[in-house]
């Protein structure tokens, strides 16, 4: 039975929710329209969805420069499109992967979404149902090996909002990793025009360079009591030697000159810090303004608790397959097979397969390797332990050395250089909803797509 002080924090945050949802601003001008297939007279909303709260990422970078690769259970537009309608990055081309054999998921998209910021959304089956986002991630690298972009983001489909994230920081490092590249390739044309060439002095390279030189983690706070531990709660990762906390109670100092004038900087990771839950993972409405204590977690109009939580209908319990250990064993024989011990170059490691990686990482790996990690992912004989081989060998595979504590500071820089990006776009919004009303209502008059088709969505 609750308590009467946690029935009254809920029966507050309910309150406040409800609020957002009356105060939300319709006037927003954004870049979105409805766009209707060929096959159906349906009528585009009146109410148009909002533009990105943080705008669209501007310089761009080439259509296609980034791939989203959502992994995902049944693709529900309530979960997935409050948070990708936000993340702003221009060009960039999301692949979502549901695992349900049912074409009705599909049929609601076609035809009807259009993201802001030229972003493109593909919403794939990935059959059988086996590997969770493992599946998901190896085989978009699979698919696209032969051309791959400059960069993929991976994410679960609850993207910023979960026990092992926050919405603020999540928001910051994707579009920090985006500006990364931009640098990056930026710095690669002048060298190839030779134009850094006639200068001795090494090129002064900026946070945001650093950062998307980096395999990023988009986890940051695996436990979420605000007051709680330090390294592994503000990056979900174990290893201490990238630690640059020195105690529990989550601060780091260091020397500035800001002004002129020096002294000391103090970071503050979780009390009214950039790790608060209370403050990163609030409800920002459409007006951008904050609903204080309202934390946000979103999830879809068929709650993940029962069907993407439970695992037994993935992996039922009268099924025999592997041990854990046996399972465990064959995954690491694999990666001997590829000099998997030999060749690791860092130990630094986040939780839950949700990172920012480039080409020249993944690259590092012949495809055949992927594919045989693929296989051993899907595979029905396994135990549920080889659903992680992107979440446990994935950071060995891609680091390119091993993390010091500056390169962890990196991210707190990056975190000071976004401040103003802080909060979770709100679900409910009117203009959301009505998105995903025209979006069933398209789906049940819209003949049946020929089975094993993908759909795109511009």
């Amino acid at each position: 039975m609750l308590s009467a002080l946690t029935a009254l924090c809920f029966l507050t945050q309910l309150v406040l929710l409800v609020h957002s949802l009356l105060s939300v601003s319709v006037g927003a001008q954004n870049r979105t329209t409805f766009v209707e297939s060929g096959a159906t007279s349906l009528s585009p909303s009146s109410s148009s969805p909002l533009a990105p709260l943080w705008g669209c990422e501007s310089p761009a970078l080439p259509d296609g420069s980034l791939h989203v690769v959502v992994s995902t259970f049944n693709a529900d537009p309530e979960q997935l499109l409050p948070w990708l309608w936000h993340l702003g990055l221009t060009n960039a081309i999301i692949y979502v992967y549901y695992r349900i054999d049912d074409l009705y998921i599909q049929r609601q998209y076609h035809g009807i979404v259009r993201l802001p910021c030229g972003m493109i959304l593909n919403v794939l089956p990935l059959l059988p149902n086996k590997g969770r986002e493992a599946a998901a991630y190896l085989h978009h690298i699979v698919e696209h090996y032969d051309n791959l972009p400059l960069a993929m983001l991976l994410a679960h489909d609850h993207g910023p909002a979960s026990r092992h994230s926050l919405c603020g920081p999540f928001y910051r490092r994707a579009r920090a990793f985006y500006r990364g590249l931009r640098e990056i390739q930026e710095a690669r044309t002048r060298e190839a025009e030779g134009k850094d060439a006639a200068s001795d002095k090494v090129p002064r390279r900026g946070d945001f360079y650093r950062f998307a030189s980096m395999v990023v983690t988009l986890s940051s706070g695996c436990i979420e009591g605000w007051a709680r531990g330090c390294c592994s709660a503000f990056i979900c990762s174990g290893y201490r030697r990238a630690c640059p906390f020195t105690s529990d109670n989550c601060t780091y100092s260091e020397k500035t000159n800001k002004g002129g004038k020096r002294g000391y900087r103090h970071v503050y990771m979780y009390q009214n810090g950039m790790y608060d839950s209370r403050y990163e993972n609030q409800i920002l409405g459409a007006d951008g303004a904050l609903r204080p204590v309202a934390l946000l977690r979103y999830v879809g109009s068929n709650h993940r608790s029962v069907e993407m939580w439970n695992i037994t209908h993935e992996y039922p319990p009268d099924v025999h397959r592997h041990t854990k250990e046996r399972t465990l064993q064959i995954l690491n024989d694999i990666l001997e097979r590829y000099d998997f011990t030999a060749r690791r170059r860092g130990y630094f490691k986040s939780c839950c397969a949700s990172l920012l990686v480039r080409k020249e990482a993944i690259t590092r790996w012949p495809v055949e390797l992927y594919r045989d990690l693929l296989t051993y992912s899907m595979d029905p004989a396994m135990d549920y332990e080889a659903t992680k081989a992107v979440s446990g060998p994935g950071w060995s595979l891609w680091l390119d050395r091993d993390y010091t504590p500056q390169d962890i500071m990196t991210y707190t820089r990056i975190d000071n250089h976004l401040r103003h990006m802080q909060g979770c776009p709100a679900q409910f919004t009117p203009q959301m909803q009505a998105l995903i009303r025209d979006m069933r209502s398209h789906a049940e008059i819209t003949p049946k797509m020929e089975t094993g088709t993908g759909t795109g969505m511009g």
